[in-house]
């Protein structure tokens, strides 16, 4: 366990605790934010590829048919809004790999392209974001919506403060 306080900034709104700047984007007009965690110190969250990549191939397994379909769709607009990008199909023979450093340089270019990041060097993940799916057959725009799971990250960075019900006036 952690010896950090991690109430440290819980008094702050997210917006004194986020570290965020505006980057060229020539797909946008105004650009597009870059927001970057805010670590509490300099301790990183620890190497899960394995739980990770386990965890999303045993959410898709579960899926029925249409459920599936909902959740390609669901992916599909994260990354036609730019939002994300496949680095590669991690399950091969029934392993999963993590993505090479190319790889993942290749996607970075991909989703950089157009911005002022375009050109840099990608850091290569060391720490993998699990996800899961919920399923809403009552929302018929976003009947599938993917959850990332960031509980870990609480250990590792501020939590932002103020919840959005408190900074409502």
């Amino acid at each position: 366990a952690l010896d950090v306080d991690t109430d440290f900034n819980d008094n702050l709104p997210p917006w004194e605790v986020l570290i965020r700047e505006w980057i060229e984007d020539n797909t946008t007009p105004l650009g597009r934010a870059c927001v970057r965690v805010p670590w509490i110190n300099n301790e990183r969250p620890p190497y899960n590829f394995k739980n990770a990549a386990n965890r999303g191939a045993a959410s898709v397994r579960r899926l029925s048919p249409d459920q599936r379909q909902a959740f390609e769709m669901a992916l599909k607009a994260y990354i036609d809004r730019g939002f994300c990008i496949i680095v590669k199909n991690n399950d091969v023979n029934g392993r999963y790999e993590p993505p090479t450093f190319d790889e993942c340089q290749a996607a970075w270019d991909t989703m950089t392209y157009g911005t002022s990041l375009e050109g840099t060097v990608v850091i290569k993940p060391y720490h993998y974001t699990p996800s899961h799916t919920v399923f809403r057959d009552n929302h018929p725009t976003t009947p599938c919506r993917i959850v990332l799971d960031f509980r870990t990250l609480n250990h590792y960075a501020r939590r932002g403060g103020k919840t959005q019900n408190d900074l409502q006036g």
